[in-house]
C-alpha cells in the first residue's frame, strides 16, 4: 500500500478542498488554470489554499512522476471476442469523455490497444492509466500496479475484491427497473442475454437479473467467439420453443442485431408477443424499424469521475487503496420495443 506522500503537518488537496467546499479535482482544476470553473469558485480556492498555506507538490501533482502527465487510456475486449471496442457506442463515448476531462486537468491521454500487455509499461512514461472494464484477474491491470503506475478502473477486476479507484453503474438497479418494467406491462418469460466475460458488467447484471427473477426468467450466457449466426440461432431457440420468451433484455450491443434477426425468424412481433430492452442507449437502438428501449448509462460523466479519482488522489497518495468507488446511475429510456 501507498502511504501518503505529504510531509507531517503539511497541507493536502483534500484540505484545501474541504476548507473551500469543493472536491479534490474542483481544487486541482482550480490551481492548474484548468476546467470549466467559475471564477468565484476559482478565488475561493486560491483563498482557500493561501489560508492553509498549500503550495503543490510538483511531483505529485503529476501524479506519480510529475514527468509527462501522460494518461494510458485502455479498454479490455476479452480474447476471441468477436466484437470490438470501436463497435460499441458507449465505450466510444466514455473514451471521449475521458480524453476531455484529462485534458481540462492538463493531462495528456494515450489510446492504446485493449492487448497493451507487452508494452514494457514499467520503461513508459505513462503517470497514470483508465482502464475500462478490467478482465478477471487482469495481467494488464497487474502491470500497472507493479509498475507503479496509478490506475483507475471503468468496473471491476471481480478476482481483487479489495482494490479500490473504481467507477461504474448501479447494476443491480438497472436490473430492478428491466424486471419492473416486464412485470408491470406482462412479460412473465424474460430471458437476459449476456456472454461470459467474466467482467464485473456481465456479473452484476446476471446476478441481479437471476435473483430478481426468481426461477421466471432464464439466462443465455454466450461465449464471447460466439457469431453472429450462432447468436442469431441461439435466441431463435429461445423464441420459439414451447415456452417462448416474451422479454428480452441484450447486455452487448454486438447481439443486438442477430437478436433482432431472430426475433423476426421466430415470427414474433415487437412488442406485441415480445418485449426488447437493451442495456446501453446507441444508434442500434434509437435507429431501425422499432426503436429499442434502452438506458442512458452516462458515460460522460463516467469518463469525468474516472479522471477526477485519478488526479485528485495521486496529488496525496494512490488511487489503489485510497479512491473512493463510485456509482453513477443510470436513467431508462422507453421506447417502442416495451409496451
Amino acid at each position: 500500500m501507498t502511504s501518503d506522500r505529504r510531509a507531517p503537518g503539511r497541507p493536502g488537496i483534500r484540505d484545501v478542498a474541504t476548507r473551500a467546499g469543493v472536491s479534490p479535482s474542483t481544487v486541482s482544476q482550480a490551481l492548474n488554470g484548468a476546467g470549466r470553473i467559475s471564477e468565484a469558485t476559482r478565488a475561493r480556492v486560491r483563498d482557500a489554499a493561501a489560508e492553509l498555506g498549500y503550495r503543490p507538490d510538483p511531483a505529485a501533482a503529476g501524479m506519480r512522476s510529475g514527468r509527462t502527465g501522460l494518461v494510458a487510456v485502455i479498454d479490455r475486449v476479452p480474447p476471441q471476442s468477436t466484437w470490438r471496442w470501436d463497435d460499441l457506442e458507449f465505450v466510444v463515448r466514455l473514451v471521449h469523455s475521458v480524453c476531455g476531462a484529462a485534458w481540462e486537468h492538463n493531462r495528456y491521454p494515450v489510446l492504446l490497444p485493449s492487448d497493451s500487455l507487452e508494452l514494457r509499461l514499467d520503461g513508459m512514461p505513462f503517470d497514470g492509466a483508465v482502464l475500462i472494464d478490467p478482465l478477471p484477474s487482469d495481467p494488464l491491470l497487474a502491470r500497472l500496479d507493479d509498475s507503479g503506475i496509478a490506475a483507475v478502473t471503468m468496473g471491476r477486476d471481480l478476482d481483487r475484491p479489495a482494490r479500490r479507484g473504481w467507477a461504474d453503474n448501479d447494476k443491480a438497479e438497472q436490473c430492478r427497473q428491466v424486471v419492473e418494467l416486464f412485470r408491470r406491462t406482462g412479460s412473465v418469460r424474460p430471458m437476459l442475454l449476456s456472454a461470459n466475460t467474466g467482467q464485473s458488467y456481465m456479473h452484476d447484471n446476471t446476478e441481479a437479473f437471476t435473483s430478481l427473477t426468481a426461477g421466471s426468467g432464464r439466462v443465455l450466457e454466450l461465449p464471447p467467439s460466439t457469431s453472429w449466426d450462432e447468436c442469431r440461432e441461439l435466441v431463435r431457440q429461445a423464441c420459439a420453443g414451447p415456452e417462448p420468451i416474451d422479454g428480452l433484455y441484450i447486455l452487448v450491443e454486438a447481439l443486438v442485431q442477430p437478436s433482432l434477426q431472430a426475433i423476426h425468424d421466430a415470427g414474433l412481433s415487437i412488442p406485441d408477443d415480445i418485449q426488447v430492452i437493451t442495456s446501453s442507449d446507441s444508434n442500434v437502438s434509437r435507429s431501425g424499424p422499432v426503436s429499442l428501449t434502452s438506458f442512458d448509462l452516462g458515460p460522460e460523466r463516467l469518463g469525468h469521475e474516472l479522471v477526477g479519482m485519478l488526479v485528485a488522489d495521486s496529488a496525496d497518495a494512490d488511487p489503489r487503496s485510497t479512491a473512493d468507488s463510485r456509482l453513477v446511475p443510470v436513467e431508462l429510456v422507453e421506447r417502442q420495443s416495451t409496451r
